[in-house]
């Protein structure tokens, strides 16, 4: 029913009158339920928690949009492209970065960061989770890494420098020095490749080295 309604509506002679007023309406659909269903679902939780939650609501969001954009897609066939709108897998997303994502980014942030910091520490974390979690910046920007370089990135670099500013404080025998530089290194790099995104080694090498070779 709703695809032959879509349809009918976007019929080139009611084209002017309705298009619009679709595309408003698949944008309206994922902002009331980002508003009533996904953040309630999320406030008040904190750690792995929250990020299974989060994980739990983007997997469906990202149903809903794969489905709605099907039903719709006569509007990402012929009224996107001539509007110079963007698709509406990213209207979807857009949405949930802006009504969610950035409502919460900041326990978010808190959840990921901590986690990270507690496997340096030698503590085992769910790194599946971890690796899908972080994956969400990039799949938010529909393959692009504009979120993740400007929203996750930043925070990471500077976690990681005040971790290892503090790791400096503590004394360390000289001998020690060489072999706990490379184990830091080597598994630092461990890291990105196993949840982290690979545009991020060189900058997280680059903290290490600061404060490895400079303060132990």
């Amino acid at each position: 029913f709703l695809p032959s309604t879509v349809y009918t509506l976007c019929d080139p002679k009611l084209v002017e009158r309705n298009e619009g007023k679709l595309y408003d309406l698949y944008v309206l659909s994922f902002q009331n339920f980002a508003s009533s269903k996904v953040l309630p679902s999320l406030k008040g939780k904190k750690g792995v928690e929250l990020l299974q939650e989060l994980l739990k609501r983007w997997e469906g969001h990202k149903i809903m949009a794969r489905w709605l954009s099907r039903v719709f897609h006569y509007l990402n066939r012929y009224y996107l492209p001539r509007k110079a709108l963007p698709s509406l897998m990213e209207a979807s997303h857009s949405v949930f970065h802006d009504l969610v994502y950035s409502e919460m980014n900041g326990d978010i942030m808190d959840a990921v960061l901590s986690l990270v910091d507690r496997e340096r520490d030698g503590e085992r974390i769910d790194k599946s989770l971890m690796k899908e979690v972080v994956h969400i910046y990039v799949e938010m920007g529909e393959g692009s890494m504009k979120y993740y370089v400007r929203d996750f990135e930043p925070g990471l670099l500077d976690s990681t420098s005040a971790y290892y500013s503090k790791k400096s404080q503590e004394r360390i025998e000289t001998t020690d020095y060489e072999a706990k530089v490379k184990e830091c290194l080597i598994q630092e790099k461990a890291r990105v490749s196993e949840y982290l995104e690979y545009k991020s080694l060189n900058r997280i090498c680059e903290v290490c080295n600061s404060f490895l070779i400079c303060c132990f």
